[in-house]
């Protein structure tokens, strides 16, 4: 498996927003955190086209990736993982973040989610 290295201004956004799930009652495992360093980068230098927004405005790109992520905490994958007071394994992680996805920014994007 090769190894991701993640630059360091994604790392600590994303460890920023795991400090924000946290707050929200969701603790990630080791491999959800990754999941995240690598969704942080990936969103960044990999952006969606949007119906309405340049791929290179960064502040949009932010806004609508926390909306994501802070969407993720309520997903269903995510809550009962949270409710029953287990961190957050990777599967229900991604799947938490694809649903949020979808529901955050499926209706602005050209290609749909």
């Amino acid at each position: 498996m090769a190894l991701q290295v993640i630059k360091g201004r994604y790392a600590r956004e994303a460890d920023e927003l795991a400090d924000q799930l946290k707050k929200r009652g969701v603790i990630l495992t080791e491999n959800s955190h990754k999941l995240l360093r690598v969704a942080v980068q990936g969103w960044y230098e990999e952006p969606p086209d949007f119906v309405s927004a340049s791929r290179d405005d960064r502040e949009f790109l932010k806004t609508q990736l926390w909306r994501i992520v802070d969407h993720a905490a309520d997903e269903h994958h995510v809550a009962a993982k949270k409710e029953s007071g287990e961190k957050v394994a990777f599967t229900d992680f991604f799947a938490g973040l694809f649903e949020s996805g979808r529901d955050v920014v499926g209706q602005i994007i050209k290609k749909g989610f």
